[in-house]
């Protein structure tokens, strides 16, 4: 495997502490991004709607343990560069909470203004490029330092704080993130967010999550690629093999021989079926692409924001 070369400017921790997101343009080379990709690829044939495949859930198409197809994104994301720039916001080392594909696979409407739960950093590794038409996030610049708890609207979601709509303009004082593959965003899960709407399905990031490891019991229980973990230095192991990761249902049933993953008995029928309904679900993405960029040039809609 390639050694990874990633340069992180030397006040990134102090930029990412004062704003609660940072991006890096172009970090990642072409190269690199292309071999993630065609290990991706290769993994993706899996279509069944299990944690040990891909997941297709609304308009998003997920791999949920990446570590187990792409090595070079496994080693992208447990990259010293990275690592330290995790433990220096921290303030303590850094462990990998969650490590997943997404493709947006159909458009989408807007997802308001709200805050994810958690203490953690979210890293986003832009795969092909991210604009305003195929989904660009803005962000309020130091957000993540106020109390949400005066701003979140009453209904309650499982990880994620929506805000009052009104308290925020984003379109003056967002700053919207876009850019080429190999970019790199990291933001607090804390800070401000908003996704507009946009036209252009495709948008590929590999997803991934570093908590500080006081806070290790928030991490998913994730598998791994043999040969990706036995490659790995030992600080690096040290950083996905702990004790505290959440409990709940996991992949082996300790002290058996069996697996959890045995019991989905996927049938031929079934799988042909699941392949026969994806191949479906993209046809349709197709033709709803199709005249969503046909209403959009009718539009005449214009400009990308690009940092």
């Amino acid at each position: 495997m390639k050694r990874i070369k990633m340069n992180i400017p030397t006040l990134s921790v102090e930029a990412l502490t004062r704003d609660g997101v940072l991006v890096l343009p172009s970090l990642l080379s072409s190269g690199a991004i292309e071999t993630i990709k065609s290990e991706i690829e290769k993994f993706d044939h899996i279509t069944f709607n299990d944690r040990i495949g891909s997941l297709v859930i609304s308009e998003n198409k997920w791999i949920d343990n990446l570590a187990l197809c792409s090595e070079t994104a496994t080693n992208v994301v447990l990259h010293r560069s990275l690592l330290n720039l995790a433990d220096g916001y921290f303030g303590q080392k850094a462990v990998l909470g969650s490590f997943r594909y997404q493709k947006k696979i159909k458009p989408h409407k807007a997802i308001p203004p709200h805050s994810d739960k958690g203490p953690g950093l979210v890293i986003f590794i832009f795969l092909n490029r991210v604009d305003r038409s195929t989904g660009a996030t803005r962000f309020i610049k130091g957000s993540h330092v106020e109390d949400i708890e005066k701003m979140k609207l009453p209904f309650r979601h499982v990880d994620t704080d929506y805000v009052r709509p009104d308290l925020y303009d984003f379109d003056s004082f967002g700053v919207e993130v876009a850019g080429g593959a190999g970019t790199i965003l990291i933001f607090s899960q804390k800070i401000i967010h908003d996704l507009p709407a946009f036209i252009r399905p495709g948008r590929e990031l590999v997803w991934a999550t570093y908590y500080p490891q006081s806070d290790s019991s928030l991490c998913d229980d994730l598998l791994f690629n043999r040969n990706a973990l036995m490659m790995l230095s030992e600080e690096q192991r040290s950083r996905v093999l702990f004790q505290g990761v959440a409990k709940g249902v996991t992949f082996t049933k300790m002290g058996e021989k069996t697996s959890i993953t045995d019991s989905y008995n996927i049938s031929t029928l079934r799988r042909i079926f699941y392949l026969a309904r994806y191949a479906v679900f993209m046809i349709s993405n197709r033709v709803t692409e199709f005249w969503a960029i046909v209403r959009y040039r009718q539009r005449g809609m214009r400009g990308n924001v690009e940092l």
